[in-house]
């Protein structure tokens, strides 16, 4: 009887043990993809930045640009 419980109890510890690697493994992708998501994410919010400076920013436009200069004369 002694033995019996024994192996059972020696089965579910390789069980277990097991169960514990397959876990690490998955958490260590989980991480491994927690990483990536935050990098991607810091890119797209510094092109959100530059597109939105470019979209909204001070224009470039000037009236000399825009040919005022030579109405001055009139």
């Amino acid at each position: 009887m002694k033995e019996q419980v024994l192996l059972n109890l020696t089965a579910q510890l390789t069980e277990m043990n097991s169960l514990i690697k397959k876990l690490n493994e998955d958490m260590q992708i989980l991480r491994d993809e927690n990483t990536r998501l935050k990098n991607e994410n810091a890119l797209l919010k510094e092109e959100n930045e530059y597109l939105k400076k470019k979209l909204f920013g001070t224009k470039s436009e000037t009236s000399h640009s825009l040919g005022l200069g030579q109405l001055s004369f009139f």
